[in-house]
C-alpha cells in the first residue's frame, strides 16, 4: 500500500473526544481543568481568556475496533471524576463532550458516510453529570478516486 493510499485511510477513519469546560469564573475553570489535566491521556488544545472556556482531549485514534475501546475509557474517565463534573456543572458550569470523526467520501457521494451507535453507559454518565453531548463529522471530498 502506498503511502497517499495509507494517510486517506487513516484520515478517513480518524477520530477524537474532546470536553468542552465552560464558566464564568475563571477560579472554577481553572480548578477543573488542574483536576482533569491530571489524568496521563488528556491533554489541553485550546483555551480562551475572556471567553473563559477551555478544550481538553481525552482520548484520539483510528478505526472503529480502537474508538469502542476509547469509548470505554470515556466512561470510565467519566466516572472517575463525576464528583468533580458534576460541582463544576451545579455551580454554574456548562460541559460538552465533543466526539470528532473524519470520514471521506467520492466527490457527488450520497451514501452514508457516517454511522455512530453510542453505548447506554455512556449516555446514562453523561446524563448523571450533567455533560451535554456534540457529534461533529469533519468530511474530506477524495476528488481523484481509484
Amino acid at each position: 500500500m502506498n503511502d497517499e493510499m495509507t494517510s486517506q485511510s487513516a484520515a478517513a477513519d480518524s477520530w477524537s473526544v474532546d470536553l468542552h469546560l465552560r464558566h464564568n469564573s475563571t477560579d472554577e475553570l481553572a480548578a477543573i481543568r488542574s483536576i482533569l489535566l491530571d489524568s496521563p491521556a488528556v491533554r489541553a488544545v485550546g483555551e480562551g481568556g475572556t471567553v473563559r472556556f477551555a478544550m481538553l482531549r481525552i482520548q484520539t485514534g483510528h478505526g472503529v475496533s480502537k474508538y469502542d475501546v476509547a469509548l470505554r475509557d470515556v466512561v470510565n474517565f467519566l466516572h472517575l471524576h463525576a464528583s468533580h463534573l458534576h460541582a463544576f456543572t451545579s455551580g454554574g458550569g456548562d460541559v460538552d463532550l465533543v466526539l470528532n470523526h473524519t470520514t471521506i467520501s467520492p466527490e457527488n457521494s450520497s451514501d452514508k458516510t457516517f454511522d455512530l451507535w453510542l453505548a447506554p453507559e455512556l449516555l446514562k454518565q453523561l446524563s448523571l453529570t450533567g455533560i451535554g453531548l456534540r457529534i461533529v463529522g469533519w468530511a474530506e471530498v477524495e476528488t481523484n478516486p481509484r
